[in-house]
């Protein structure tokens, strides 16, 4: 396999591993692709725009994750609104 191909085919695996729902973190991802006999996956994925992207599928299709609550910019799901407490006027 030559290296273009071999970079293509390590690309897109990544963005399988993140669309399968088993891994949270581009951490992850990468390990398993070290697993499977590819460790230049670490240095080719080293990049925050990749990594941030990876996390966003993750995120996307991790279990229990809300399709209605969209992920933030590193993936995370958005957080809940609070309902705050009115404010006491010092008296109990």
């Amino acid at each position: 396999m030559t290296r273009d191909k071999r970079e293509d085919y390590i690309y897109s695996r990544a963005y399988e591993l993140a669309a399968t729902g088993l891994h949270l973190e581009p951490i992850t991802i990468i390990a398993a692709l070290i697993k499977e006999g590819y460790p230049e996956a670490a240095e080719l994925l080293d990049s925050p725009l990749i990594r941030n992207d990876l996390r966003q599928v993750c995120a996307r299709n991790w279990p229990g994750a809300d399709p209605e609550r969209p992920a933030d910019a590193i993936g995370r799901p958005a957080p809940r609104k609070r309902r705050r407490k009115p404010p006491s006027n010092g008296f109990t």
